[in-house]
């Protein structure tokens, strides 16, 4: 497990994906101005392993409305996953940029950090996180984080 968060598609069982991918497309071609479509045709894309084709969904929303928090988060995440850090990281300061409260966003900047060996930086982001979403879904494990790297 490395961490990483994005934002996950909303009652869509896994041997579903496969058929929720074109329906997602053309949701996508029927109302270009949602942007839920692109966002879960571009998870479901990574989710079968598909991720060009996640990483096109992602730009082609972003090419919309440059301020898509789950699309800079996802393609970061995409970026991460693939040993590209650096990326990764101006990525999810691209979400922060928009969405300066976005948890996600934080949590994963903390595990970037962490990855780095920066427990000051990690620090920061996780408590954000914490302030953000106390009782979110990663909030145990963000304090266990903390508390190993001794900054609870």
């Amino acid at each position: 497990e490395d961490g990483i968060r994005d934002y996950k598609v909303t009652g869509v069982q896994t041997c579903a994906l496969p058929i929720s991918g074109p329906a997602y497309a053309r949701a996508a071609e029927l109302d270009p101005t949602d942007p839920d479509p692109l966002i879960n045709l571009g998870i479901v894309r990574a989710e079968v392993g598909n991720t060009d084709g996640a990483r096109e969904a992602w730009t082609t929303l972003l090419a919309r409305d440059r301020t898509s928090c789950p699309a800079h988060n996802n393609l970061a995440a995409l970026e991460f996953r693939s040993g590209n850090l650096e990326a990764a990281e101006a990525g999810y300061t691209d979400t922060l940029r928009w969405c300066p409260d976005d948890a996600i966003a934080h949590l994963n900047l903390g595990n970037l950090a962490t990855k780095r060996g920066d427990g000051r930086a990690a620090a920061f982001h996780y408590r954000t996180y914490l302030r953000v979403e106390a009782d979110g879904p990663a909030a145990d494990e963000v304090r266990e984080r903390l508390r190993r790297l001794g900054l609870e």
